[in-house]
């Protein structure tokens, strides 16, 4: 089963990032288009499949333009190993994300843990934590 989260419009013009999941066997729509209020300029999906099809291959941080960098991102699975860091990077740069992969092999299909510092331009810094399903 696989998912696979694209940019839609709520037509709400109040928010931002707007994106939905779709299931991608049938199409059917699983969550429905939803955007991020306008303060809040950060969206962190809660699934991607990682098989190489060119959709929805990568965990990526996406932000608004309010959003001056990622300071910190790591994955860790269930047992607190680390399985992803990286340190300044963009968002909305997919192949700056985790692609799936730890020590050269993709890992299993299940559920992970992330942890996200993201700074503003306004000086804020902002700790996101939460979890990532992978669905191959």
């Amino acid at each position: 089963m696989r998912w696979i989260i694209q940019p839609c419009d709520d037509g709400d013009p109040s928010t931002i990032i707007d994106m939905e999941t779709v299931h991608d066997c049938d199409g059917s729509i699983c969550v429905p288009c939803k955007g991020q209020p306008g303060l809040a300029t950060v969206f962190i999906p809660n699934v991607f499949s990682p098989n190489d099809d060119g959709k929805n291959d990568y965990f990526t941080i996406y932000g608004g333009p309010d959003v001056k960098i990622v300071q910190e991102f790591k994955i860790y699975d269930r047992w607190g190993s680390n399985l992803f860091s990286a340190v300044n990077i963009a968002t909305n740069d997919e192949e700056a994300g985790w692609d799936g992969i730890y020590k050269g092999a993709k890992v299993g299909p299940g559920v992970y843990v992330y942890f996200v510092k993201i700074e503003f331009f306004d000086g804020q810094v902002k700790v996101r934590n939460g979890t990532i399903t992978i669905a191959w």
